[in-house]
C-alpha cells in the first residue's frame, strides 16, 4: 500500500504532475489535464483546501462566469473522472513511479503518496483468521443505492439549519412531488448483468443462482484492473440487481430536492412496484425504456418514444407522429459516445383526476437519463423551457427532450432541445 510523504519538495511534486501530463492514459483529455495542473499549482501555493467549486470551474477548467455548481455538475464530474484516470495511471502506466497523486473522494486538495518499493513482499492474513464472508444479497447494488439515497436525503434536509426556500419554477413543475403529504415514491430500473467475482475456495452464491466461467479475455480484462487476483479463478455471476451510473446519479437528484422541500418518499426497484400500485400515487421513474414496464406504458401513448437501432446497437428518441424527428447518440472517430438526450415525460398520474404526478425519466444512454433529471432540477434551465413554453404555465402533460455532450459515459453539459404537448 502507498505511505502517506510528510515531507516532499515542490519540485518532486511538479515531477510527478508532469509525468501525468505526459501519460498516454491523460492523452488528449485537455479538461482533465487543465484541472489536475490547476489543482496541483493551488496545492503547491498552500491554497487548494480554500477553493470552491466555483473557482475551480471557472479558473480551472475555463467554464463561464455564469457556472453555478448547485445547478451544474460538471466539475463534480470531471472530477470523479480525474480520480479514475489516475487510478488507472498508476496501475497500467505508471507502475513505477516513485510519486503518485490522488485525490481523496469527496475532496478537490490533491494527495501526494509514495509507492511501495516493488521488492516488498505482499503481507497475507491467515485464512483461519480471516472473518468468513456473509452471503451475499440479492439486492447488492439496488437496495443500498436506494437506501442510501432515501436515509442520506433525509439526514441532509433534517441536519439543515434551515431549509433551504425552494424557487417557485421548481414548485410549478414538480408541483404535487414536493408537497409535504406527496408520498411519493421514486422506481429505479434495474437490468440483467453479469459481474465479475472471484473465486477463493470460500465464497458461493445464493441456492438456483449460476455462477459462470469468464472467457480468457474477460479474466484477462478483469487481471489487468485487479492485478491482486492473478492466480485466483474469475467467473460470472448474472444478477438482476444492477442500477446504471445516470439513473442512479438522476435518482440522488430527485430524492436531494424532494428532501430539501420536505416531502415524503421512498426508493424502490422499478420491477417490484406493478402499475396498479403506481395508481393515485406521485410517481418518478427512471431508467431505460426497454427495461422498464411501467415507462413502456407512458410512451406509448405519448408522442416521443424509445427505438433500438439494430444497425448501431443504440437507443434513440423517436416521434411517431408530426415531424417524425429523430433524437439519437453521436459517436466519435473512436466510436466514444460524445452527445446523448434524455426524455422527461410529464403526466398526471393514472386515477388522481390531476391531484398526482409521474415523472418519467429515459434516455439514448444513462448520462442522457442524469442530464434530463439536471435539467430539471435546475430552476435555470427551467426557465429556459417556460421561455420555450412563451411563459405561458407548464402543460397538464408534455415531454421534454435534453441534449447532453458527455465523456466517459458522464454529462458534461445540459440543455433544451425541444417539448411537445400529450394531448388527452
Amino acid at each position: 500500500m502507498p505511505e502517506l510523504l510528510s515531507r516532499i519538495s515542490n519540485e518532486q511534486k511538479r515531477a510527478a504532475l508532469d509525468a501525468a501530463l505526459q501519460s498516454k492514459t491523460l492523452g488528449r483529455a485537455e479538461q482533465l489535464k487543465s484541472l489536475l495542473r490547476y489543482l496541483v499549482e493551488k496545492e503547491i501555493a498552500g491554497e487548494a483546501a480554500q477553493l470552491s467549486e466555483y473557482q475551480i470551474g471557472v479558473e480551472g477548467i475555463g467554464l463561464p462566469a455564469t457556472y453555478a455548481p448547485g445547478e451544474d455538475s460538471t466539475v463534480r464530474n470531471r472530477a470523479y473522472t480525474l480520480r479514475r484516470k489516475l487510478e488507472d495511471l498508476y496501475r497500467t502506466e505508471l507502475t513505477a513511479t516513485a510519486l503518485q497523486i490522488e485525490f481523496p473522494k469527496g475532496s478537490y486538495v490533491p494527495r501526494f503518496v509514495e509507492s511501495a518499493p516493488a521488492a516488498a513482499p505482499a503481507i497475507e492474513l491467515p485464512r483461519a483468521e480471516a472473518p468468513a464472508p456473509a452471503k451475499p444479497s440479492r439486492w447488492p447494488i439496488l437496495l443500498a443505492f436506494g437506501a442510501g439515497l432515501a436515509i442520506a436525503g433525509a439526514a441532509w434536509w433534517t441536519t439543515t439549519p434551515s431549509r433551504p426556500v425552494i424557487d417557485p419554477i421548481l414548485r410549478e413543475a414538480w408541483g404535487p412531488l414536493l408537497d409535504p403529504d406527496a408520498n411519493a415514491v421514486i422506481c429505479v430500473a434495474t437490468s440483467p448483468q453479469m459481474p465479475v467475482r472471484e473465486v477463493d475456495g470460500i465464497w458461493k452464491p445464493l441456492a438456483g443462482e449460476p455462477m459462470l466461467d469468464a472467457p480468457p479475455n474477460v479474466t484477462e480484462w478483469y487481471r489487468r484492473l485487479r492485478p491482486a487476483s492473478a492466480g485466483k479463478k474469475i467467473f460470472l455471476l448474472p444478477t438482476y440487481n444492477s442500477v446504471g451510473l445516470g439513473d442512479a446519479l438522476g435518482a440522488a437528484a430527485a430524492t436531494r430536492l424532494l428532501a430539501t422541500a420536505g416531502a415524503t418518499f421512498q426508493v424502490v426497484p422499478e420491477r417490484v412496484v406493478p402499475l396498479a400500485a403506481m395508481r393515485k400515487r406521485n410517481v418518478v421513474l427512471m431508467g431505460g425504456s426497454v427495461e422498464t414496464q411501467s415507462i413502456q406504458y407512458w410512451l406509448k401513448k405519448a408522442p416521443f418514444s424509445t427505438r433500438f437501432n439494430p444497425e448501431t446497437g443504440d437507443i434513440s428518441i423517436m416521434e411517431s407522429t408530426g415531424q417524425k424527428r429523430i433524437f439519437a447518440a453521436r459517436r466519435n472517430a473512436q466510436n466514444q459516445l460524445t452527445e446523448a438526450y434524455g426524455l422527461l415525460t410529464v403526466v398526471p398520474s393514472e386515477g388522481s383526476d390531476g391531484q398526482q404526478r409521474t415523472i418519467a425519466v429515459v434516455g439514448t444512454y444513462t448520462a442522457g437519463i442524469q442530464a434530463a433529471m439536471d435539467f430539471f432540477t435546475s430552476p435555470r434551465s427551467l426557465a429556459e423551457f417556460k421561455q420555450a413554453l412563451h411563459g405561458a404555465p407548464f402543460p397538464k402533460a408534455y415531454q421534454v427532450i435534453v441534449k447532453t455532450t458527455i465523456e466517459q459515459m458522464l454529462p458534461l453539459t445540459h440543455r433544451y432541445a425541444t417539448h411537445t404537448l400529450i394531448e388527452d
